[in-house]
């Protein structure tokens, strides 16, 4: 402090910093490092026929005409009043996972159901050019959002654990999985042979922030992904004539499970309680459904690529990897299972394409027929995978006898979400990607 009587005094204060249980990364952070191919000295570089340089990266955004995305993403932390509010608002966006940002209730504004915040990273790669990107993380898991149609391709995928020194390079201490993954959209199915077969014109409509690399259950500790657009011709599936072949790669953003070690900080835990986030725990919707071999009542069959009504056998084989849809008017029921009862349970939904009135309600058979009650409506306008509460759906019972996954309670009713025929708020596919379960044990 200097000034009067101040000269030489020193005040020291402590600044704690509390990660989000997840952390959303846009294509343009600074943990995200993107290496451009090298070509040889004297070697001009290729340029493709859509006019990029084979293996450099771009920066693509929406259209000029649309809506420019926000500078920030949401500030305040859940459970605490917003400036200028005196009382805390009790709504989706004081929760953690829900970003008013990245959501519009301007019916007009198309901007977030594309690339998400408005950008994407992008290159192109043919034989024997390719590049990289790769990020450093802390955590238990993390997703790797992306774009997919008729012209994206193979990408190699690797996870190193290690550490950080104080210049913050990282060293590997070992390798944790190497594997491959296709991004390619577009497949038709023959209900006459009952095979697949490519089909680039169901490609043709790209699908916007997919969850395209995803993994999880890992100790929290530092990792290194390394993600290398390769090009074969065994995975171009949209092979062009009398041009060179090659195949595209999206990066649009990153997302880190568990960013903080909560057994090893008191701080961060009680904040987390504090919060109702202490515990929180992810499961896959797609393998809940797996998990149960059936679609349960009063389910309807649901949407996959190539077929607008699967059933399970086909969602089961064939449906997306991380995710499962529902076209306007189907409906998914779930009877939910846990070893402690949550304190709250939320579900991940996004937009394929529009905006969309999604309703999330209970089922009861009385009498042979199903009815819905606690029937919530929602509408999602973002192809953002953001969490919605259903902890008012979730009628929890004892199991009398543990199931054979261990499981001590079940949800009485089957929880039922439903894509509405209401095309007030546009008409659309919507996403169901995981549910959160979160144990706030406030008394330890």
């Amino acid at each position: 402090i200097n000034g009067e009587g101040g000269d030489g005094c020193y005040i020291y204060s402590t600044l704690t910093i509390i990660p989000a249980t997840t952390i959303y990364y846009e294509d343009n952070a600074s943990m995200i490092s993107y290496i451009d191919y090298e070509y040889k000295e004297g070697v001009e570089p290729e340029t493709s026929s859509s006019g990029y340089v084979y293996g450099k990266w771009y920066t693509l955004k929406n259209d000029e005409n649309e809506y420019q995305p926000e500078e920030t993403q949401d500030t305040d932390r859940p459970g605490i009043a917003k400036p200028g509010v005196e009382q805390v608002e009790d709504d989706m966006d004081s929760i953690y996972g829900y970003d008013t940002h990245y959501t519009t209730s301007n019916s007009s504004d198309t901007s977030k159901t594309k690339y998400s915040n408005g950008s994407t990273h992008f290159v192109e790669v043919k034989n024997g050019i390719s590049a990289e990107v790769s990020f450093v993380f802390t955590g238990t898991g993390f997703d790797v959002i992306s774009l997919t149609d008729n012209d994206t391709g193979l990408v190699k995928v690797s996870i190193e654990e290690g550490s950080l020194d104080t210049e913050g390079e990282f060293t590997k201490q070992k390798d944790i999985k190497q594997w491959a993954v296709d991004t390619y959209y577009g497949y038709s199915y023959d209900t006459s042979t009952g095979k697949w077969k490519v089909d680039p014109l169901e490609g043709e409509n790209a699908l916007y922030q997919i969850p395209v690399i995803r993994y999880s259950g890992l100790e929290n500790a530092t990792y290194k992904v390394t993600i290398t657009p390769v090009y074969t011709s065994l995975f171009d599936h949209n092979k062009k004539q009398n041009i060179e072949n090659s195949y595209n790669f999206y990066l649009d953003a990153v997302r880190i499970y568990n960013p903080a070690n909560v057994e090893q900080n008191q701080i961060i835990k009680d904040v987390y309680k504090a919060d109702a986030e202490y515990k929180s725990t992810f499961k896959e919707i797609r393998d809940i459904i797996v998990e149960a071999k059936e679609f349960e009542e009063p389910s309807t069959k649901v949407y996959i690529d190539g077929v607008g009504d699967a059933d399970w056998e086909l969602y089961k084989d064939a449906g997306p990897s991380h995710e499962l849809y529902l076209a306007p008017g189907q409906k998914i029921a779930m009877t939910l299972y846990a070893n402690e009862i949550p304190t709250s349970v939320r579900i991940g939904v996004k937009s394929i394409q529009d905006s969309v009135k999604f309703t999330v309600g209970f089922s009861v058979n009385e009498s042979g027929q199903w009815k819905e009650y606690m029937i919530t409506p929602i509408i999602c306008n973002t192809a953002t995978d953001l969490y919605y509460d259903i902890t008012e759906q979730c009628i929890w019972e004892e199991i009398e006898n543990t199931d054979e996954n261990g499981y001590k309670y079940k949800t009485t009713y089957p929880v039922t979400i439903t894509n509405t025929l209401d095309n007030s708020a546009g008409s659309s596919i919507i996403s169901l990607t995981q549910l959160k379960y979160i144990i706030n044990e406030t008394d330890q």
